[in-house]
C-alpha cells in the first residue's frame, strides 16, 4: 500500500500534519508513506519516521519559468505530477484545504484508489467529496466560528484516532540543549505583525518578568527575518540575563532547545507547532485576527491569553502569566489546552459563543443555542423567504423544463450570500448551504436541480426552530 500525503503549507502546518502521518502509518503498518511539500519547507520533515519517500515542489523554479513562458512553466509541473502519477498510490490525502492543492489532488489521484480532501470533478470543478472537506469550507478559518484543532480536522479527515504518542519528539534529533541555565524560550516575531507583539511592549514584558528575580534566562529565537527585533528588548534589559539566539540556529536545532525549555511564549508562530512534538508548555499569545482554536499549542500545562489586538496588551500580565505557569498557579483569565476536543477549556463566554453553538446544532445534531438577538431573528425570517422562493422555483424548474430557469438559477446562491449584511450570524447557515451544493458532482441538468432542492428543504428544516411565527424546535428532530 502507498499513501501520499499533499501538504503545500508553511512549516507549522507541515508539523501539525505528523500526528496524523504517525496514526495513518500505525493503522496501515504495511503502508508506504511518502509527503508532498514544497522544497523550502520540506526541512519540516527531517526527524518524522514515518515518512518514507519526500516530493519537494520547486515553487519558485515554476514561477520562474512561467514568467519565460506559459508553456514552459506548465510542462515543468505537468511532468513533476506525471511522475507522482506514475507512483499509482493507493490513498491521496491532501491536507492543504487550498482550492489552487484540489488541482494537485485530482491529477495524482486519477491512478489512485482513493483520495480525501480538496480536489475536482471530472468537469474541473471544485469538488467537496466528503463532510470534512465540506465542514472545512463551510466553518474552518479567521472569519468563521470552527473551535476544532486543525490536527483533529486533519484526523478525522483520515478517519484516524490520534494517540500521544503521535505527538512524539523527532527520531535521531539531539537531546541536548547548547544552554546550560535554567530557561524560557520567546519567539518575538510571528508569520504576520498582527500576530504577536511590538518589539517595545515584548522589552517590558521581559523586563517585568526578569524583575522576578526566578532564576531564569531568557532565550530569543526565531529565524533571521527577525534579528531588528532584537535591539529594543537590549535598550531596557541587561545582556546578562538574555541570550539572543535569533537568526541563529536552523529548525532541527531549535527542537532541544524548546525541549529543555521551562515555558516557551509567543505569538501563532512555528515554534508554537513544535512545542507540541517537544512537549514543552506554552503560554500562547492570541488575538482576534488568530484562531487560536485551530492553531494554538496542545501539549500539556499550555495556556492561550487571548486579547483583541497587540496594542491591548498589558507587560504586566504577560510577566505575571508567565510566573503563573512557571509558579503552576495560571492566572483565572487564560484558557487551558486539554486532551479533548475542542482542545481548550473556556471557563467564560466570548462574543461568538452563539455561532460556535449553531455549528454544533448544524454539525453534531446538538440542541440549538438560545438567543435573544432580534437582528438575526430578522436575518432568518429573510433566510427563509429567500430559500422558500429557491424551492419554488426549484420545483418549478422540475415540471417546467430546467433551461427556462437557467438565469434564476444562477442568481439563487447570490440572492442567499446577500442576507449576510442583515445578521453575520446567519452565514452560518448560508455558508453551510453553499458547501453542500458544492458537494453536488456533475450531473444531468434535472439531477443537479434535485440535489439542490433536496439541499434547500434540509436548510429549510435548519432554520424552522428560529422562525418566531413558527419556532418548532422540538420538532425538527433528527436533521444531521
Amino acid at each position: 500500500m502507498k499513501i501520499l500525503i499533499i501538504q503545500l503549507a508553511r512549516l507549522g502546518d507541515i508539523y501539525m500534519s505528523w500526528p496524523v502521518a504517525r496514526a495513518l502509518k500505525r493503522k496501515h503498518p504495511e503502508a508506504e508513506l511518502h509527503f508532498l511539500v514544497r522544497e523550502r519547507f520540506s526541512v519540516a520533515l527531517e526527524g518524522l519516521e514515518s515518512v518514507q519517500k519526500i516530493h519537494k515542489l520547486n515553487s519558485a523554479e515554476i514561477f520562474e519559468k512561467m514568467f519565460d513562458t506559459t508553456d514552459a512553466g506548465i510542462k515543468y509541473l505537468g511532468n513533476f505530477l506525471d511522475g507522482l502519477q506514475h507512483e499509482n498510490y493507493d490513498l491521496v490525502v491532501n491536507l492543504t484545504f487550498s482550492p489552487v492543492s484540489s488541482y494537485f489532488t485530482y491529477y495524482i489521484g486519477q491512478t489512485a484508489k482513493a483520495t480525501v480532501g480538496y480536489s475536482r470533478f471530472q468537469d474541473s470543478s471544485f469538488a467537496l467529496k466528503e463532510a470534512i472537506s465540506a465542514y472545512y469550507f463551510a466553518q474552518v478559518g479567521p472569519s468563521k466560528h470552527n473551535r476544532f484543532h486543525l490536527i483533529d480536522i486533519f484526523a478525522s479527515l483520515c478517519d484516524i484516532d490520534l494517540q500521544s504518542e503521535d505527538f512524539a519528539y523527532p527520531v535521531g534529533f539531539s537531546f541536548n540543549s547548547p544552554i546550560k541555565d535554567s530557561y524560557i524560550t520567546i519567539q518575538l516575531g510571528a508569520s504576520q505583525s498582527e500576530k504577536t507583539l511590538t518589539p517595545f511592549i515584548w522589552a517590558r514584558v521581559i523586563k517585568n518578568f526578569l524583575a522576578h528575580h526566578m532564576g531564569f534566562k531568557v532565550v530569543l529565537i526565531g529565524s533571521k527575518d527577525e534579528l531588528d527585533l532584537a535591539p529594543e528588548i537590549y535598550a531596557f534589559n541587561s545582556h546578562t540575563d538574555i541570550i539572543n539566539l535569533i537568526g541563529k540556529t536552523s529548525v532541527p536545532e531549535l527542537f532541544p532547545i524548546l525541549k529543555n525549555s521551562a515555558l516557551h511564549i509567543g505569538g501563532d508562530s512555528l515554534c508554537v507547532h513544535i512545542t507540541n512534538l517537544t512537549k514543552t508548555p506554552c503560554l500562547n499569545l492570541s488575538f482576534e485576527s488568530v484562531k487560536f482554536w485551530e492553531t494554538g499549542p496542545r501539549s500539556r500545562g499550555s495556556y492561550v491569553l487571548l486579547n483583541i489586538q497587540p496594542s491591548h496588551v498589558e507587560s504586566t500580565e504577560v510577566s505575571n502569566a508567565i510566573k503563573g505557569l512557571l509558579f503552576k498557579k495560571p492566572l483565572p483569565q487564560l484558557i487551558e489546552a486539554v486532551s479533548t476536543m475542542p482542545s481548550y477549556d473556556l471557563k467564560f463566554n466570548l462574543i461568538n459563543d452563539f455561532e460556535w453553538g449553531l455549528v454544533k446544532a448544524i454539525y453534531l445534531n446538538e440542541q440549538f443555542p438560545v438567543t435573544d438577538d432580534m437582528v438575526f431573528f430578522k436575518g432568518v425570517e429573510k433566510l427563509n423567504q429567500t430559500n422558500n422562493l429557491i424551492i419554488e422555483t426549484l420545483e418549478s424548474a422540475l415540471v417546467n423544463g430546467v433551461s427556462k430557469f437557467v438565469k434564476i438559477l444562477a442568481s439563487c446562491d447570490e440572492a442567499i450570500m446577500g442576507i449576510r449584511g442583515i445578521s453575520p450570524k446567519v452565514s452560518v447557515y448560508i455558508d453551510w448551504c453553499l458547501a453542500e451544493k458544492i458537494k453536488v458532482p456533475p450531473l444531468t441538468e434535472n439531477e443537479i436541480v434535485e440535489s439542490y432542492l433536496k439541499v434547500h428543504n434540509e436548510l429549510k428544516l435548519l432554520i424552522r426552530p428560529y422562525l418566531l411565527e413558527d419556532n418548532t424546535q422540538d420538532e425538527v428532530g433528527d436533521h444531521g
